[in-house]
């Protein structure tokens, strides 16, 4: 690529170098090639030369086929343009000089643009590049082909100088997007029908995809499992683990920290390695370039005896040699010369050296100082080491920036740290894992233990299994020994519960026998003594007798069957039936009523298990003493819902009327044996009400009716 800037230079001195006397006087001497361009680096290109190499060819007959093809670069001017082999940009002009006496000479002055000026220096450092020049990162490399013959390249890659059959087939013919070849991945981008470019880095291994894949699903996983990890510890507290949690907490801080320690060390020792290679590589290279500058200026006694053309050929060739750029500065700090001019003139870096250098190479005499220093936002090192003139004073400071392209010290750390951290999270995934697992297997039979003794009852008691014989084995026997007691504890309770219930209702039943008869032998002696005397008005009171006898009899049957209720609580069996049909069932035979209005809401299929005759009696109790209770209200209505209870798994059944309800100091009575409301009734039904349905899993329950504001008893029933 053409360099604009150049050739504005080169329009501006091309008709000084035409016209130079001394140039024409120079061109007739023998051997004098050196001494001309000498003359035109120092008066006419000095800047040029340090980013072109000057060449020049004196004589009366030269060679200019090799100009051939040439482009000129402005009308009238002997200077043409033509791109080098390399790719690189070259310039030429040819000056012809008359000479009296002598006839012509001609001289031919050759600009050609360094190769490795991108590969040095601050240029790297600053992401600049010289005009024409491809700029790619140093993982990468670059090559361009004319035809099948190599133009250009750049980077650590050997690029075949012609291209092979396979290589210019896939290059040419089919028009591959990459290629995978000596372990390098080829990205081929075909310019023209014989210009091809290939950019090559080196082929990432299956390794480091496995490795970032490994990273990649373990964040995932971590990622969604800490929301499930939360919503687990939302159980009821048994299920937290106290114990569990904070043993797993423990082994895996435990882990965690030996691993976090065995990675920061890792990466650590790693880190320290390359830094001690870095300043190794650093001080051997500034100890390479103060040995070679001061190799050739012997004689030197000052900083003015380092000012001319010869030392900044000198440095630029050391330069060239170390490929990295080189600044002097003087006595007091101040550049006075440098590979690389540019960068101090466009103030990207500051012309005055750093303090703390200067202090340690002039005023603490140090043999070289190493330190990091920044510019135009980027960071490097910088090597600095005195240059010494023969009386033994320092007369210049030596700078050289370090910028070994090879050196891939933050891609290998970050390699490096991504391997160790992706196997510190496999072993703590594994260790998470095994821990969970033998403490689940440790803890299991507790939590069994407290799900089972959280859920049991009397009558449901489970034993655990648990085969192993370790410390937990002893307490599951144990909690297996007390199930076995409760169990033989609930049978013996249950029974002399039985015998309690046998005998108080014994009791009830002779209290409830005693009071009728009592009357019925006062009634019967009163007939015998006036039929003795024979009191004519003993057959009138026989009526009257008779009918007393009858209603006391009708109480005495009434307890029978309450007794005879009582006692089958614990002998039928529980069946299927449908709930629905059967409420229906009752309330049509109270349905005949004129007085009073019977509404029932229901819906079919709602099946429940339980004693049908016992809670057929449940369900006549309830709706008996609802009729009861309407004795002489008016419009008086009873009404009978069942619907799906807000408690999951259970119906409600629901008995409500307008009646006067029942008084709140009865209320906590209503359930109690004995106690009634009603005139000649046993306080029995809704007693035995209750003990049916607690057999049946079921509960009842008194409140008011918020529609009809008499009374309301919700039975809780569970469903099959």
């Amino acid at each position: 690529t053409r360099d604009i800037s150049l050739e504005m230079q080169l329009l501006s001195v091309e008709e000084q170098i035409a016209r130079d006397p001394m140039l024409a006087t120079l061109s007739v001497l023998d051997n004098a090639a050196q001494s001309i361009r000498n003359r035109i680096t120092d008066i006419y290109l000095s800047r040029v030369a340090q980013e072109y190499d000057l060449t020049v060819t004196v004589g009366r007959d030269i060679d200019l086929t090799q100009l051939r093809g040439a482009e000129i670069i402005s009308t009238g001017s002997r200077f043409v343009y033509k791109e080098s082999s390399d790719g690189l940009a070259s310039y030429a002009a040819v000056f012809a000089y008359n000479i009296k006496n002598y006839g012509n000479t001609v001289i031919m002055l050759q600009v050609e643009q360094k190769g490795d000026w991108r590969y040095r220096g601050y240029a790297s450092i600053l992401g600049e590049s010289s005009p024409g020049e491809v700029l790619i990162p140093s993982s990468y490399a670059y090559a361009r082909y004319q035809g099948l013959g190599l133009l250009s390249f750049r980077g650590n890659y050997a690029y075949p100088v012609q291209m092979d059959a396979s290589l210019s087939e896939a290059v040419y013919a089919r028009g591959d997007g990459f290629i995978r070849q000596g372990g390098f991945t080829h990205f081929i981008y075909v310019v023209a029908d014989a210009e091809a470019v290939i950019v090559s880095r080196r082929t990432i291994d299956a390794l480091f995809y496995g490795v970032a894949g490994i990273f990649i699903a373990l964040v995932f996983f971590l990622g969604l499992s800490l929301p499930a990890e939360r919503d687990r510890r939302r159980k009821s507290a048994f299920e937290r683990g106290y114990f569990s949690t904070r043993l797993n907490v423990v082994i895996m801080l435990s882990l965690t920290l030996a691993l976090v320690s065995m990675a920061l060390v890792s990466v650590f020792f790693v880190y320290d390695r390359n830094e001690q290679n870095r300043r190794t590589l650093m001080t051997e290279k500034i100890n390479s370039i103060a040995a070679s500058i001061s190799a050739r200026i012997r004689g030197a006694q000052s900083t003015a005896d380092l000012r001319n053309q010869d030392v900044l050929s000198m440095i630029e060739d050391v330069s060239n040699n170390t490929n990295s750029d080189v600044t002097l500065y003087d006595t007091h700090g101040m550049v006075f010369m440098s590979t690389a001019p540019a960068v101090f003139e466009r103030n990207m870096i500051d012309s005055r050296i750093e303090p703390e250098a200067y202090r340690n190479i002039v005023l603490l005499t140090s043999r070289y100082y190493i330190q990091k220093e920044s510019a135009a936002g980027r960071s490097f090192w910088c090597m600095y080491a005195p240059l010494v003139g023969d009386g033994g004073n320092i007369i210049a400071i030596i700078c050289a920036p370090y910028t070994d392209d090879t050196y891939e010290f933050e891609t290998n750390a970050v390699n490096h740290s991504i391997m160790v951290l992706s196997l510190f999270m496999l072993l703590m995934l594994g260790a998470w894992f095994m821990g969970r697992s033998v403490l689940e297997r440790m803890f299991g039979p507790l939590l069994q233990m407290g799900r089972k003794m959280e859920g049991a009852d009397l009558d449901h008691l489970e034993y655990i299994e648990y085969d192993n014989e370790d410390e937990i084995s002893s307490l599951v026997a144990a909690y297996n020994r007390m199930v076995s007691d409760l169990s033989e504890s609930s049978r013996q309770l249950a029974e002399a519960e039985r015998d309690k219930a046998w005998s108080g209702m014994a009791r009830q039943v002779a209290h409830e026998i005693k009071n009728p008869l009592t009357p019925m032998k006062l009634q019967i002696q009163r007939l015998v003594r006036l039929k003795a005397k024979g009191d004519p008005s003993w057959q009138e009171k026989f009526d009257e007798v008779s009918a007393v006898l009858l209603d006391h009899i009708e109480m005495l049957t009434d307890t029978a069957n309450e007794f005879s209720t009582f006692a089958k609580l614990y002998t039928e069996e529980p069946t299927e039936f449908d709930l629905d049909a059967l409420l229906q069932e009752e309330i049509s035979m109270f349905s005949g009523r004129e007085d009073i209005r019977f509404d029932y809401f229901g819906f079919a299929g709602a099946k429940v298990s339980g004693p049908k005759p016992q809670l057929t009696r449940v369900f006549v109790n309830l709706i008996n003493n609802a009729v009861q209770a309407l004795d002489g209200v008016p419009e008086a209505t009873v009404r009978v819902s069942l619907r799906n209870s807000a408690t999951e798994g259970y119906y409600d059944i629901v008995f409500e009327d307008n009646g006067p309800g029942v008084s709140e100091e009865n209320v906590d009575k209503l359930f109690t044996p004995n106690f009634t409301t009603k005139t000649g009734g046993s306080g029995l039904g809704l007693a035995i009400s209750r003990s049916i349905l607690n057999k049946c899993e079921a509960t009842i329950s008194y409140s008011r009716s918020f529609s009809l504001g008499g009374a309301c008893f919700t039975i809780l029933y569970p469903k099959e």
